[in-house]
């Protein structure tokens, strides 16, 4: 069960970075101009 839990987390993790990523460089961008 851990295990899963484990994994699961990685992947939600993952999914996030990837996500918010491009949402904050974006951000920082229309925040310059």
């Amino acid at each position: 069960m851990e295990f899963i839990l484990s994994i699961t987390f990685k992947f939600i993790n993952y999914e996030k970075q990837r996500y918010m990523k491009p949402l904050c460089e974006n951000g920082n961008l229309i925040y310059r101009l």
